[in-house]
């Protein structure tokens, strides 16, 4: 990746609602190298101090060659709800009032696209959990009603790779390897 790349930023001037937090105007950056990435670590290690009871990985988007709109951060361990619920509730907080949308879940298993081939994909089931069913962009709401209400959280049961990470490793695009934070 173009170090220079890590600086980009975008803004949308609109609104996205998850379960009860809202928020207008949100940006997107270029990379882990970017001032407002490191921010964002940098409160979330301060302000949830929980989240080291877990192993937390940065994939997806932030890492790849193009701007996305979500930051993906993933934790991985011992399934515990109600702690992980407390984390999400924070780091969403964090996200909200930063305009940085971090799509945030709890898998027992990262699954890790840059280890995909195109002669091996190995598919993976994985259950993932999340704070809210509930997801809305400028007032069009996605329907989640398959998210499954469980301890107090939402799950899903996700076949790895998606459609998406099939076509581009065909088309030879190699995937970053995720970055364990907080470690």
């Amino acid at each position: 990746m173009d170090y220079n790349f890590n600086f980009n930023t975008l803004m949308w001037k609109g609104e996205y609602t998850y379960g009860p937090y809202g928020a207008v105007n949100w940006y997107s950056i270029g990379g882990p190298e970017h001032p407002m990435f490191k921010t964002l670590l940098t409160r979330i290690e301060n302000e949830v101090p929980e989240i080291k009871q877990f192993k937390t990985y940065v994939n997806g988007g932030l890492l790849e060659d193009w701007m996305s709109w979500d930051i993906d951060i993933t934790l991985t361990g011992e399934y515990r709800p109600a702690l992980l619920k407390t984390i999400f509730e924070k780091v969403l907080t964090i996200s909200f009032e930063m305009h940085l949308w971090v799509d945030l879940r709890y898998q027992e298993v990262l699954w890790r696209p840059d280890l995909m081939t195109e002669d091996d994909y190995q598919p993976m089931k994985a259950w993932c959990y999340e704070l809210h069913n509930y997801f809305s962009k400028d007032g069009e709401e996605t329907i989640l009603d398959f998210y499954e209400p469980v301890d107090g959280l939402y799950r899903r049961l996700n076949v790895y790779p998606f459609k998406k990470h099939v076509e581009r490793i065909e088309k030879g695009y190699i995937y970053q390897p995720p970055i364990e934070l907080f470690n």
